[in-house]
């Protein structure tokens, strides 16, 4: 069992014992350090080491003397408690506040705080530091979690991390790395998490990150990664979230997708992609959250999606997506919460989508200079269905595909509604009074239509009044006092 031992005095009674040093031995201090430097680094001269490595081996002789290997074990125990020391001096350990008893000699390495052991071997550590990351950790090999979230850590990670085989968990975000990941990261296979979000990291991901087969959590977002995304995540069978959001990924989304069974959030916005949306893409039916916006993806929307009956959210703004909504969205995509699908060139409003009872936001707007052709054969209808989202809290069809006919009087049953955007359309006929029932609406834009008739009192004036609205290049009379 892991036992963590932070802060803990050293008469704890489970707590492992510093090795005394043997009996009427007393080695010159130059002595000593000249032993443990041929121990530590037997292909290294003293001076070639870092200074932070001498500075670790300096400390061990002067100020931790008592502890001096005498089996196996115990040269295990030194060679981990070296390379703590190391990472502290050359990790700015002497300004560090949250690890007040580091370098403690009275204690054992598995009382400092943050380090956490497993029959007095280091398991897990958890640091706030900064500077370089020394390959000494390389020592540290029974290392199962490392976190080094909110560092400022100088460069990237050292290649000696990559070769931590028994690592289940790195968590590096936030912390200021640049470089690449190297093929190397496919040693690390028992990983379950990868967390390097929040970077400065740089290059493609090589095709040995598919060797992760265990992995679960895949958080890469907001660096500066690039190239294809390898076919080989495919692999990944076990991986519940994959984040690349805000890098310069490029390229088609791999058909291997399909493989992820396991797969709950994909959030793969802020990119490059092109090509298409793949059809396999269906068959990750465990997914809740889908979000691919804001890359350059053009094509229909394969209506294989609707397969996905456990989506909540499905985020596809700011493409080139073109052709109809798909009837199995409203048909099938009966969790739905939010449909975000604005900023595309997508024609055909399907009355299906008045099934998403559940569905709070519904955005499909685009700018006006985006809008299809006037022609007849692309203008689209507001379904009378759409007076069953009741869980809708705001709609924007604005410039949708230049919709026409009249506004349904059933959008009155939206009483969870508190923003309706119809602007810049086709849209004729009477404003229904019906939507005097909105007593949650804050916002109405129904300007740039061919709305005819006087605006309805019951719009107007009400108990809770109009935040903003615009009325304006219609064919109304009448006017809506602010006031």
């Amino acid at each position: 069992m892991m036992t963590k031992r932070q802060n803990e005095s050293s008469s704890t009674t489970d707590a492992p014992s510093i090795s005394p040093s043997g009996a009427g031995m007393t080695p010159t201090t130059d002595d000593e350090i000249q032993r443990l430097s041929k121990l530590l680094y037997p292909e290294k001269d003293l001076q070639d080491l870092l200074p932070e490595q001498y500075k670790a081996i300096m400390w061990l002789v002067e100020e931790d003397h008592a502890f001096v290997p005498t089996t196996a074990n115990t040269t295990k125990e030194l060679m981990e408690r070296h390379a703590l020391v190391t990472l502290y001096f050359g990790m700015g350990g002497e300004s560090w506040s949250r690890h007040p008893n580091w370098l403690n000699s009275s204690l054992h390495h598995c009382q400092w705080e943050s380090v956490e052991c497993n029959d007095s071997v280091v398991s897990a550590l958890k640091l706030s530091a900064r500077g370089k990351l020394p390959p000494d950790i390389q020592n540290l090999d029974s290392l199962v979690h490392l976190d080094l979230s909110a560092n400022r850590i100088q460069g990237g990670l050292p290649p000696e991390v990559f070769g931590l085989t028994l690592l289940t968990s790195l968590q590096v975000p936030g912390s200021g790395l640049s470089g690449s990941i190297p093929t190397t990261i496919g040693l690390l296979s028992r990983l379950t998490k990868l967390d390097l979000v929040w970077n400065e990291m740089t290059g493609s991901l090589p095709s040995e990150i598919g060797h992760l087969s265990e992995l679960q959590e895949a958080l890469l977002g907001s660096n500066r990664f690039h190239g294809q995304i390898p076919t080989t995540i495919g692999q990944w069978t076990s991986v519940k979230r994959i984040v690349l959001a805000s890098n310069q990924f490029s390229g088609s989304i791999p058909t291997q997708v399909g493989n992820l069974q396991s797969l709950e959030t994909m959030s793969w916005l802020w990119n490059n992609l092109n090509s298409t949306i793949p059809s396999s893409l269906g068959q990750a039916t465990n997914l809740v959250h889908l979000d691919l916006g804001n890359n350059t993806i053009d094509g229909i929307i394969p209506s294989e999606l609707g397969r996905l009956v456990n989506l909540k959210v499905l985020n596809l703004p700011f493409n080139n997506l073109n052709g109809d909504i798909p009837s199995e969205i409203g048909n099938h995509l009966t969790l739905l919460t939010r449909l975000d699908l604005k900023y595309n060139r997508l024609q055909g409003l399907p009355s299906e989508l008045g099934n998403l009872s559940l569905l709070e936001s519904l955005l499909l707007n685009v700018q006006q200079n985006q809008s299809l052709s006037s022609s007849p054969s692309s203008r689209s209808t507001i379904p009378s269905e759409f007076g069953r989202l009741t869980s809708l809290v705001t709609m924007n069809l604005a410039s949708f595909a230049l919709l026409s006919g009249t506004i349904p009087s059933e959008i009155g049953n939206l009483w969870s509604l508190q923003a309706l955007h119809l602007s810049n359309n086709r849209l004729s006929g009477p404003i229904p009074s019906e939507m005097g029932n909105l007593r949650q609406l804050q916002r109405l834009y129904l300007d740039g239509n061919r709305l005819t008739s006087t605006i309805p009192e019951q719009v107007c004036y009400r108990k809770n009044p109009l935040l903003t609205f615009q009325f304006e290049d219609n064919l109304l009379t009448g006017t809506c006092d602010r006031t």
